[in-house]
């Protein structure tokens, strides 16, 4: 009785498939590219030296890494274990937000938050110092929304509803003080709220988007607050990161600049939804060693076997397609809540006059990646074929997996080539 209300099959298995994935090469895994930079001036200059990097435009980056730095030091393996800390805290937030919304498709919900924890557009994982604020943001942005909804459903108990409205409150100033052209991601939250609130079935498309303002107002507060403290109390001195230089841009060259944003907002929705589930796997995999392919197709594998497993026990212990009930919209609502996540979730970066991709600028896609899990598995849920849904569906997982494998198997291979030139050049001075 008790798996039937309860997650806990989908959670174990997150975990687990997560760790397959993103564990192997882990104590192999030391400082990459600017990570270097982070050590050494913290090495240098001590745990302080981190906010005078970031007061400029993200100083709440700057008590971040103080704190690690001073619990951590330069050894990696911590920084490591915490990046993939925060990776399973966001894909169980996932789940948390996808079982509220669609309480009845229990396996639909476990296949969105498995997507969005290998999803293989991002690539910075195994630079897991400089990138520490970025998935550790992701994990807060994930529950902040899951807080809000939680605050729309506890209407009845006014003590929980005060604790997840702080909640979803408090991580969700994080989440953007730490990322914040992360802010987009509050559309998401909205199209959350609409689809949650809306379950009656009221008709006019007008009176479900007046119920969704009434009962979503209050998270206003959350981007409009921190817009507030970085336009009145903040003094931003760099230009990247400054609203008004980047306006400046937009009114000097209108037409031109709405052209440019017209083209990468195509292209960086094309990377995000598409590109980033089919390129990574040649780029990644094409250059590894035959004893990592091997090792790497043996994960595979094994995450397959867990991803069929999981689905089965869900079976077992969730009657998802009981007599007598209605069927739901949850593809379609799913393809909703993905396309305007992933539009807004970008439309920040793209109006900073940068884009995602899936290879040096795959960060900018990361907030939004939990936008484009969630229209990945609706899309593939059309299919109307039950064996072509299968067999996309569990290729698309394989060639994550792999990509992820290759991806830090090729990070160890440069790292340990770094660490044999710098030996090199230490015998060589020694013996000068």
């Amino acid at each position: 009785m008790l798996l039937k209300k309860k997650p806990f099959p989908e959670i174990l298995f997150l975990l687990i498939i997560s760790a397959v994935v993103y564990l192997p090469n882990i104590g192999r895994l030391t400082y990459y590219k600017d990570d270097w930079y982070y050590i050494y001036d913290g090495m240098i200059a001590g745990a302080k030296v981190f906010h005078e990097m970031f007061r400029i435009d993200r100083p709440l980056r700057g008590y971040f890494f103080e704190l690690y730095f001073s619990l951590f030091g330069p050894n990696p393996l911590p920084y490591h274990l915490g990046a993939f800390f925060w990776r399973g805290l966001s894909a169980l937030g996932a789940l948390w937000i996808f079982n509220i919304l669609w309480p009845k498709e229990r396996r639909f919900a476990f296949l969105a938050a498995l997507l969005f924890a290998i999803y293989p557009g991002y690539i910075w994982w195994i630079s897991a110092i400089e990138y520490q604020p970025m998935i550790a943001s992701l994990a807060l942005q994930v529950f902040s929304i899951a807080f809000t909804l939680k605050a729309i459903q506890s209407s009845s108990s006014r003590g929980s509803k005060i604790a997840y409205l702080a909640g979803a409150m408090v991580t969700g100033w994080l989440y953007i003080a730490l990322v914040d052209y992360a802010i987009g991601m509050e559309a998401f939250r909205f199209v959350c709220v609409y689809l949650l609130v809306n379950r009656d079935g009221q008709p006019g498309i007008g009176k479900r988007l007046l119920k969704t303002l009434k009962v979503w107002a209050w998270t206003l507060l959350i981007p409009l607050g921190f817009l507030f403290w970085r336009t009145f109390f903040f003094t931003n001195e760099r230009k990247a990161t400054d609203i008004g230089g980047q306006l400046q841009i937009l009114f000097g060259s209108p037409i031109a600049t709405l052209m440019g944003w017209f083209f990468q907002i195509y292209n960086s929705l094309l990377n995000l939804s598409v590109l980033a589930w089919i390129n990574q796997f040649p780029y990644f995999v094409q250059g590894m060693r035959l004893r990592d392919l091997a090792f790497g197709l043996l994960i595979t594998a094994v995450i397959l076997v867990l991803v069929i497993s999981a689905e089965r026990m869900i079976k077992l212990s969730a009657d998802e397609n009981a007599r007598g009930e209605v069927p739901t919209l949850h593809r379609q609502e799913a393809l909703l809540l993905g396309s305007i996540g992933m539009v807004f979730g970008i439309l920040p970066v793209i109006m900073a006059n940068r884009y995602v991709n899936i290879t040096g600028y795959s960060h900018y896609g990361l907030p939004a990646s939990l936008a484009a899990a969630v229209f990945m598995v609706g899309f593939l849920d059309m299919l109307s074929l039950p064996r072509a849904r299968t067999l996309a569906l569990y290729a698309i997982i394989a060639a994550a997996a792999l990509s992820h494998y290759g991806i830090s198997s090729n990070a160890v291979t440069e790292e340990s080539a770094l660490q044999k030139i710098l030996v090199a050049g230490q015998l060589a001075c020694a013996d000068a």
